[in-house]
């Protein structure tokens, strides 16, 4: 399935959340989504995975460690962001959660919003070199194979 330039931001802050969404268009070109509860974007199954999903730690309806778990099992390669007003949740390994980064809240929603394309672009960098890594092995190993060989 083909992954679509898409973010989501899952919180039940409408304010914060748009000022997110503002600050990644602005700096972007990828499409923001707003989800204000967990399970409107839990219901949906033929959606596209989005690239990045910041996802806020305390909501009403569920938890982010919560709704981490089952985004991680519906979409296995789509980063997803924590966002906190907790300075606490660092004692949480995310990790078991599926959640790749955590970013705290208090720094604002134009902060946030930019440590996450931050995040994001560092991460697609570091797969594209395993990537360019992995051919250049593979060709090196073509060679000396062809060499042995004749």
């Amino acid at each position: 399935m083909k992954r679509l330039n898409n973010i989501l931001i899952i919180d039940d802050d409408p304010v914060f959340a748009k000022l997110m969404r503002k600050s990644i268009q602005r700096n972007t070109s990828k499409s923001v989504q707003i989800y204000s509860k967990p399970f409107e974007i839990l219901k949906k199954n033929n959606e596209t995975p989005p690239q990045l999903i910041y996802l806020d730690y305390k909501m009403k309806d569920l938890n982010g460690l919560s709704t981490a778990k089952v985004l991680r099992k519906k979409w296995r390669k789509t980063t997803i962001i924590l966002i906190s007003e907790s300075a606490n949740i660092v004692k949480i390994n995310l990790s078991r959660y599926g959640i790749n980064y955590q970013i705290q809240k208090d720094l604002g929603p134009y902060e946030v919003a930019q440590k996450g394309l931050n995040y994001l672009k560092k991460r697609q960098l570091k797969r594209l070199f395993k990537i360019l890594m992995f051919s250049i092995f593979a060709v090196i190993a073509v060679i000396i194979i062809y060499q042995l060989l004749n």
